[in-house]
């Protein structure tokens, strides 16, 4: 037995309570009568891997229970998509016993359930040998390979190399495989989040929760049919940025740098009435009397002001940096994209700092990516 048993034996002791409807923070994420989370450009403060920015359950003190929110995800492997929702993770009716996951999961042939056993070392607030436990092969997260359904039990370092697994759990941590948590390209996106679980009067949405984990565990919501091409996919895990460093250039064990042209990303221009494709396309570099002097070549497709398709042919805009120097390079992209002066009452939609060689790209409204040349070939407007 799981924790939404737990949850029913609850709702009999708070029963005198209202399951009134709420009302959403945000009127644009309603679709019909549940809430969801709508296309939309990351900005760097919000960048990051799904579960690093999405929480996937909720506290209710009284308690002391943790209570999955049964959000839907879409998760992406290269070409192939699969839709995931977590409806359990105790075991034997112990919230104590966390940890033990079962999955809605639909990878192509319809709802299937996948149960793991992530328990690893619990929790230091209910496990008492938790800090012993800790350098011992028991803690390990569990690493779950979506279209096999196999679950290996690797290290951290195992991981880091292993292109053979989609996500991970251990205890109440999740992970995907891509950026700092593993070397493929696996990206998680909120397909369904009712907020009626999270926000507004505690007691009241709780009771809600708690009626919903004792029947199907919002079952109707996972069956729903969803578009996986209109939802926005979080960036890499570990990443605070939505174009970051390790994703538009390389350095080798001598300093140079090169860039990697097949790494894309859509952005939004500063009063969001116009969109490219960007890529950093070719980095040159020479090096005199220890002075680098770079040549930073981008490769732009815009969607201008009233268009609905990006153009075909691309611009390339080369911008000049030096090792010696602090420099901003702006790009405004209404009327074909040009390099512009960064004074903010001017309209930059995309910032270069170049910091005596230290280089960070800024979007003013944001970015999705990085997204591969494949990938993006299929992409015709920003909107």
């Amino acid at each position: 037995m799981k924790a939404y048993r737990t949850c029913f034996s609850l709702l009999i002791l708070i029963s005198i309570f209202s399951c009134g409807k709420l009302t959403p923070t945000k009127q644009d994420d309603v679709i019909g009568d549940q809430q969801t989370l709508l296309p939309r450009y990351v900005l760097d403060k919000d960048a990051g891997g799904l579960f690093e920015k999405n929480s996937w359950f909720t506290y209710y003190s009284q308690s002391h229970l943790s209570l999955t929110t049964l959000d839907v995800y879409a998760i992406k492997s290269q070409n192939k998509f699969f839709k995931l929702q977590i409806v359990e993770f105790y075991r034997d009716n112990n919230n104590e016993k966390l940890g033990y996951y079962t999955l809605r999961v639909d990878r192509g042939n319809g709802l299937e359930l996948l149960d793991v056993d992530a328990s690893a070392c619990g929790h230091p607030q209910s496990n008492p040998n938790y800090w012993p436990c800790q350098g011992t092969p028991k803690n390990r997260f569990a690493y779950v390979n979506l279209e096999t359904f196999e679950i290996r039990y690797l290290s951290d370092q195992e991981a880091i190399d292993d292109l053979n697994w989609h996500i991970a759990f251990k205890a109440d941590e999740i992970k995907l495989n891509s950026g700092k948590s593993g070397p493929a390209d696996v990206r998680g996106a909120v397909l369904s989040k009712d907020l009626s679980y999270t926000t507004g009067d505690d007691q009241e949405r709780f009771n809600l929760l708690f009626n919903t984990l004792s029947g199907d565990k919002d079952l109707s919501r996972f069956e729903r049919t969803y578009s996986y091409t209109s939802v926005n996919f979080f960036g890499p895990d570990g990443f605070d940025k939505v174009i970051y460093e390790d994703q538009w250039f390389s350095e080798n064990s001598s300093g140079q740098r090169s860039s990697k042209p097949n790494n894309w990303w859509l952005i939004k221009n500063f009063d969001e009435t116009s969109y490219v494709k960007f890529r950093v396309k070719a980095i040159a570099e020479t090096n005199i009397n220890g002075v680098t002097e770079s040549d930073i070549t981008v490769s732009i497709h815009v969607q201008d002001i009233g268009q609905n398709r990006f153009s075909l042919e691309s611009t390339d805009l080369t911008l000049k940096v030096s090792s010696d120097k602090r420099a901003i390079n702006c790009i405004d992209f209404n009327g074909g994209p040009k390099v512009i002066g960064c004074s903010k009452s001017l309209g930059w939609d995309i910032r270069l700092i170049n910091n005596k060689g230290a280089w960070s790209i800024q979007t003013r409204k944001g970015a999705q990516g990085p997204i591969n040349t494949n990938d993006i070939i299929n992409i015709s407007s920003g909107i």
